[in-house]
């Protein structure tokens, strides 16, 4: 996140508080405005894709090290908190 070549704006934008609120503030704008829930749709996709995929990519090979080989459930385990972490 903090590091200077991770890719820009659109791998910072995410993670960033701004965002969100920017997504609930157009969700409250779509009780009028009904076109602006398919923008916060399009935002809610785009965050969840790029929480997934850099969960995805984690390498998880610190955990053979300490632990062994983990079970299909533990590696799933580490990389859904891998994803919210980088959601938050």
């Amino acid at each position: 996140m903090y590091d200077p070549g991770s890719g820009g704006f659109f791998h910072f934008l995410p993670r960033a508080m701004e965002w969100h609120l920017s997504l609930i503030a157009l969700s409250i704008v779509g009780i009028f405005l009904p076109w602006s829930f398919v923008i916060v749709g399009a935002g809610i996709v785009y965050t969840s894709v790029y929480c997934i995929s850099c969960a995805f990519k984690a390498n998880l090979n610190i955990l053979i090290a300490t632990e062994g080989k983990p079970i299909f459930a533990r590696r799933m385990k580490c990389k859904a908190m891998i994803a919210l972490l980088h959601f938050q």
